[in-house]
């Protein structure tokens, strides 16, 4: 599919803080809204993402499956304004990923949530608060260093805890990836 403890306070926006919806291009260049709560989804998670980032390419099989695993939540895919629209469309269409595809072109949502790296999670809860955000998992541990699979689902267990109408037991994590550009 091709398109563009609470109150603790993190880079950008904090954990238990409502997301305020704004405008993104999806990969055509078109505008779409943005906000975490739908009607058709209980949560969403945003994943900052670029194009050449080796460690967003091998992740593209965990989003498959978390989305297979919880088709309940939106998954929202995050490209900064340094990856063109054929960026995209060329790592979708190498690594399938499954995600909703936004071109953050401007940077409105990296100033908003300033993202390090990528690939790094945003979950946002039924009531459209930040409940999770950091690493996927603990796959990796350095850059270019990761572990046959990962021990810790961090994401996975946020979203089984905000299905269930819990707070994650862990809410924030040090996400290993690719730098994001400012």
């Amino acid at each position: 599919m091709l398109l563009c403890g609470v109150g603790a306070s993190l880079h950008g926006q904090h954990i238990g803080s409502r997301f305020r919806p704004l405008r993104l291009q999806d990969a055509t260049g078109q505008l779409e809204l943005v906000a975490p709560r739908s009607h058709h989804y209980k949560l969403t998670i945003f994943v900052f993402l670029d194009a050449e980032c080796p460690i967003v390419q091998k992740y593209a099989g965990v989003w498959r499956q978390l989305a297979a695993d919880f088709p309940q939540v939106q998954y929202v895919g995050v490209f900064t304004r340094w990856n063109s629209k054929s960026d995209i469309a060329q790592f979708e269409a190498t690594y399938s990923t499954g995600l909703h595809l936004l071109r953050d072109c401007k940077g409105r949502l990296q100033r908003r949530l300033q993202p390090r790296v990528t690939p790094e999670v945003f979950l946002y809860d039924t009531q459209g608060r930040l409940a999770y955000r950091g690493a996927v998992d603990n796959w990796f541990f350095g850059l270019g260093r990761y572990r046959p699979a990962a021990t810790d689902h961090y994401l996975r267990d946020a979203i089984e805890a905000c299905l269930a109408n819990k707070p994650p037991a862990i809410r924030h994590t040090e996400a290993i990836g690719c730098m994001v550009g400012k």
